[in-house]
């Protein structure tokens, strides 16, 4: 409806009564403003009646009731909203049936690229020699055009043709399938009908400088990572009416052979992807469309001479030997389920602020209070980021943007000194992904409010925070979990967090949004986490070493004399106890009192973690307690029994830490690298190099001189006072200091060394140290994909979250976990249809309703059997779980229906949950049965 109109009567009336009335002081003025006002109303009244006869102009309440009048059936508002869905039902009438107005509908109601085929006409017939028929020319699409012989077989010489089999573009006949159709079969039948569907976008980016591979001289990566990166086509921005698409429009990968015989429809100026001379993008133009050949790179075979070579599955260039040129730049599109992470999409608010700084989120520094300086890169004299901070002068009011206005890649560090009270932002320009190839360092100092935000990057490095920063906003950006991608995909170092917070830190409260990014060290005392339309990813989660909490005693040497003739102490693991653990007898040697030690506390109670509970020595004069559950033990005196104070096992002299037990190592243990070496880290210091010297052809000589190289690693408390003990076939290491965890990583040119001291640990997703032992900040979290463990002070909230590994929380009596899936072993605050306790809850009640009908009970063996019948498969499924493929967090087709429909609106679990992908299905299949031809039968394909 219109906004309310004023009518000035009070002009309308002749000049003389104006006279008269301003000779009166305006009486008559004042009343026929009264009275204009009410006239607006009426007018605007009327005129809303006018305009609630037209779905474009109307008041968003008639929407409905004008879709009732053209018998349009209300649809999930997702994609096409309501206004639009009424507007097109006339239009879509007028077509009804029509093979290319289906295919318009599913694009239209899904918001995905969409392929419609009558599968009818793909079948084949036996040939009547009576009535002999001709091979008949079809054509798919505009374009497109290719001819089909529905009597013969395929053409074999045709390669594109056969690689299109089974496909959404294929051009072969086949044989009649009976079966009900699906994602793989009954496709080919008379009453078939399919839609082909692409879930995954197309992010198209311009003027990226390629990545120059290290196998190759002469080769490059359209990534700046350097990563395998299949290339995208980019779709029109709109399709004209009647038209059906051709295999050029459709948001997937390029198909090689589609690229190889049709290559003016992916390469060029404005196709999908390019190759342009010069690194100056206002200089630049196009490489020459005749010298740019398909080819696989896989191996890096070069092109002949003044060729170029793309391999658009891998996205890879290659030039002759010797021919690459200085400087080059790009343009490519790559796939993704959604505006997640760094990206080229939009990212602006609803309001842009006075000054023209394009603040894409505004929950740091709100638009109207924003005064501080703006600073872009590059622009002249400014062609770094370390050039524009270094620029910022913070006056009284330090705010600054750092805005980076193009695709480049920034191969630089960071390091930041934010002043008392400053408020810093690095973000993309909107529609750009620029990447920092570098760590970020962030420093404030203490008793100081100072925030700073990353938007829009692609980040392949690590951020570290120092001092007291108060607020760090992570918003669209990508901070690659492993720190970077090597040219085979796989992370580049993957036992590296992404986000490091030193402690103490009790003011800091993180925001992670529409983000991805690795594993998270953020101290206990934090004052909170949130993360929403997440993935928190740590690429290390199989692990062959297990962590375990131990009771280091001090220096044993020489062993002490005991006083008790029968030593007597007090023993509390976790909250059982404390017990009275009795000595057999008094020893007299370190060995003896390890011995009896532990027969000690495997009598002292019947819980497992009294009874597998076990002690060995450490470094020659130390005894070492390691609990047979993951719970701290505390060993105190006995009443006047000083025997725990003698061992230096009570509280002032012992310490508590944490251990990596390896796994079972043969008799022999060999290793094969010369020299041997790995990665170790302590609490946060590391990783550091730690290269073993021979023999080894023991266990015992592994050990020592894994000791050895861990000491000799880094000249610090926590490596020099390291210990490496041995229990049985196992290794167990222990951190010097007083450092409370340990953790082994590969070293790049040594990766066996790792596997074969099977000391491979599983890095946690969110943590305070890199084993996991320690818990992270308080949690909020949102609709977020999580690989890897989490333990955590307290769940704040955590709401349809899909965790892959369990999650530990300390604080259970607050909190809530809901519509999310929890998977076993995990410890919770209060649960609300969470899976797979949900299903299996409500398996139970039906098994339960269905034993009293039968008047009978469930027995305990019934009841495991439904729960571990329900966890067997009632698991999340991914297309890809590894950073860099374009379906990466993915939840796959063949995903339970229980997490794919299980967020509270009915949409998907995890970090994709905005995308409302099941109510555009929904949406779709209700269309389809109104506009589908009568005796069709609709089947939806997703292709990617």
């Amino acid at each position: 409806m219109s906004a309310n109109t004023s009518i000035d009567l009070y002009n309308l009336l002749p000049a003389v009564y104006r006279i008269r009335d301003a000779g009166n002081g305006y009486p008559l003025r004042a009343f026929l403003q009264i009275i204009s006002a009410q006239a607006g109303f009426v007018k605007d009244n009327i005129d809303g009646l006018w305009d609630d006869l037209f779905i474009e102009t109307c008041a968003p309440w008639v929407i409905p009731y004008i879709g009732d009048l053209v018998a349009n059936n209300p649809l999930h508002d997702v994609v096409t909203r309501g206004r639009a869905d009424v507007a097109h039902t006339i239009y879509y009438r007028r077509r009804k049936g029509t093979l290319s107005m289906l295919e318009m509908l599913a694009r239209d109601v899904t918001g995905w690229g969409a392929r419609a085929v009558a599968f009818f006409e793909q079948l084949g017939w036996t040939q009547n020699l009576n009535h002999q028929r001709m091979a008949v020319p079809v054509t798919a699409a505009p374009g497109d055009p290719f001819c089909v012989d529905r009597v013969g077989a395929a053409n074999l010489r045709d390669l594109d043709a056969l690689d299109r089999i089974d496909g959404a573009f294929d051009s072969t006949t086949h044989t009649v399938d009976v079966r009900p159709i699906c994602q793989c079969a009954g496709w080919y039948n008379i009453k078939k009908a399919g839609f082909f569907l692409w879930r995954l976008e197309s992010f198209p980016l311009i003027w990226v400088a390629p990545r120059r591979s290290s196998f190759y001289l002469d080769g490059f990566h359209f990534s700046p990572l350097g990563n395998p990166a299949p290339l995208f086509t980019v779709p029109p921005s709109s399709f004209k009416d009647m038209a059906q698409i051709v295999e050029s429009q459709a948001p997937g990968p390029i198909r090689p052979a589609a690229f190889y015989f049709h290559p003016a429809d992916y390469y060029g100026e404005g196709a999908s992807f390019g190759i342009y001379d010069g690194a100056d993008p206002q200089t630049a133009k196009i490489h020459d469309p005749a010298k740019i050949i398909c080819h696989d790179l896989s191996n890096w075979l070069p092109p002949p001479s003044g060729m170029v070579a793309v391999d658009v599955e891998a996205g890879r260039i290659a030039f002759a030997p010797g021919e690459s040129p200085a400087g080059f730049l790009v343009k490519f599109a790559y796939g993704f389920s959604g505006e997640m992470g760094g990206g080229p999409y939009d990212r602006r608010p609803p309001a842009t602020p006075a000054n023209g700084a394009e603040l894409a989120y505004p929950d740091t520094i709100t638009h109207p209070n924003f005064f501080g300086t703006v600073i872009r890169v590059p622009s002249p004299g400014i062609t770094t980021i370390s050039q524009a901070i270094a620029s910022w002068i913070p006056g009284p009011n330090p705010q600054a943007v750092i805005q980076i206005v193009d695709n480049g890649a920034y191969q630089e560090d960071l390091n930041i000194n934010l002043p008392a009270g400053a408020v810093l932002v690095i973000q993309a320009a909107n529609l750009q992904r620029p990447a920092l190839l570098g760590n970020i360092s962030v420093i404030t100092p203490a008793g100081t409010a100072s925030l700073f935000m990353l938007n829009g990057l692609l980040i392949a490095g690590q951020l570290h925070v120092l001092g007291a920063l108060e607020a760090l906003d992570i918003v669209h950006c990508t901070l690659i979990p492993g720190l970077g991608l090597n040219e085979d995909g796989a992370p580049s170092d993957p036992d590296s967090p992404s986000l490091i917070v030193d402690a103490p830190n009790s003011n800091l409260q993180i925001l992670i949004d529409h983000s991805i990014v690795g594993a998270l060290r953020v101290p206990t005392e934090a004052l909170g986490l949130t993360a929403r339309d997440s993935i928190i990813d740590s690429p290390t989660q199989a692990a062959q070493a297990d962590f375990s909490p131990v009771l280091l005693s001090g220096n044993l040497s020489p062993f002490p004399v005991l006083s008790s003739a029968a030593p007597i102490v007090n023993v509390t693991i976790g909250d059982e106890g404390p017990y009275l653990a009795g000595f057999a007898s008094k020893p007299g040697t370190l060995t003896d009192a390890r011995d009896q030690l532990q027969a000690a506390l495997r009598s002292a109670s019947t819980t497992p973690s009294f009874l597998n509970a076990r002690v060995i020595t450490a470094g020659g004069n130390r005894l070492a307690i390691l609990p047979g559950a993951d719970e701290v033990v505390v060993i105190e005196n006995a009443d006047a029994d000083a025997t725990a104070a003698e061992l230096r096992l009570d509280p002032v002299s012992a310490r508590q830490t944490f251990s990596v037990i390896s796994g079972p190592l043969p008799s022999g243990p060999a290793l094969t690298a010369a020299p041997p070496s790995l990665n170790v880290t302590i609490d946060t210091e590391g990783p550091h190099e730690a290269v073993m010297a021979p023999p080894f052809g023991t266990l015992s000589q592994i050990r020592d001189s894994l000791q050895a190289a861990i000491r000799a690693a880094f000249n610090s408390p926590a490596f020099t006072g390291a210990l490496v003990a041995s229990l049985d076939d196992q290794l167990i290491a222990l951190p010097g200091g007083t450092a409370s965890s340990i953790t082994f990583g590969a070293v790049p040119a040594d990766r066996k060394t790792l596997f074969e001291l099977k000391l491979e640990t599983g890095r946690p997703a969110i943590a305070a140290d890199s084993g996991g032992d320690v818990p992270g900040p308080p949690a909020t979290l949102e609709r977020t994909t999580i690989f890897g463990g989490v333990h955590v002070q307290e769940l704040v909230l955590a709401s349809e979250v899909i965790f892959v590994n369990p999650v530990i929380c300390r604080r259970r009596q607050a909190g809530c976990v809901r519509f999310s899936y929890v998977p076993e072993g995990s410890v919770t605050p209060r649960r609300f249809r969470c899976q797979p306790d949900f299903e299996i809850a409500t398996r139970m009640d039906t098994a339960e309703k269905i034993a009293e009908a039968a008047h009978t009970t469930l027995t305990n063996a019934q009841r495991n059997a439904i729960r571990d019948d329900v966890r067997a498969w009632l698991m999340p499924a991914f297309t890809g779980i590894h950073y860099g493929l374009p379906a990466y967090a993915q939840l796959a087709i063949a995903c339970p229906a229980q997490i794919k429909t299980g967020a509270e609106d009915g949409s998907e679990m995890g970090a994709f949950s905005f995308l409302k992908q099941p109510q555009r299905e929904t949406n779709l299949r209700v269309r389809l049965q109104e506009y589908l031809p009568f005796g069709l039968e609709a089947g939806l394909i997703y292709v990617t």
